[in-house]
């Protein structure tokens, strides 16, 4: 399977914010302002995951989510008809949710932004989690490995990605620690 068409595993088996403004709270990603994907741009990955609801009851539903062009869409299925919500990744940072923050979910992470609406996700499986944050990461970072590739000497570090996930990683694995 090539990179573009990647499926998170568990997907493929089990598969065919807002901006505090002055008083006012505006919505990003939502159906009516959500971005509309471009078909023609490389998908790095899609799958299966769930995210928590943003209203007071903090439910869980599974969306089908597509990783392309460094945004985040979700649907409601892996149809693909109508996209639901849009995160436009660049200078979000993916973290590892502490057993805390997540108290009835394996495989947990967010996405968060200062002063942007925190989207907490879930995967399958440990193995879905790490791709997801992985390919999250690097377009949160607007790298990709064809960039990195293409041009080796490129102004940005291509170990930048690399290292903050790793101190995401450390962060997770200390705070689980500290939780036991």
């Amino acid at each position: 399977m090539e990179d573009q068409d990647r499926v998170s595993q568990a997907s493929s088996i089990a598969t065919i914010s807002s901006l505090t403004t002055r008083n006012r709270v505006q919505t990003f990603g939502k159906r009516c302002q959500a971005v509309k994907r471009d078909p023609n741009c490389p998908v790095v990955i899609r799958g299966w995951l769930y995210k928590r609801d943003s209203t007071g009851l903090k439910l869980w539903k599974r969306r089908w989510f597509v990783l392309s062009d460094y945004c985040l869409f979700y649907y409601k299925d892996s149809r693909e008809e109508s996209v639901l919500g849009s995160i436009p990744l660049p200078s979000y940072k993916i973290l590892f949710c502490s057993p805390r923050e997540c108290k009835n979910r394996k495989y947990a992470f967010k996405v968060v932004h200062q002063g942007m609406r925190s989207y907490l996700l879930s995967a399958d499986t440990q193995e879905d989690m790490l791709g997801w944050v992985r390919a999250l990461s690097q377009s949160a970072c607007m790298e990709t490995d064809c960039i990195i590739n293409r041009y080796p000497n490129h102004s940005s570090s291509p170990g930048t990605c690399l290292t903050v996930f790793i101190t995401n990683v450390l962060e997770w694995f200390v705070k689980v620690c500290n939780d036991l």
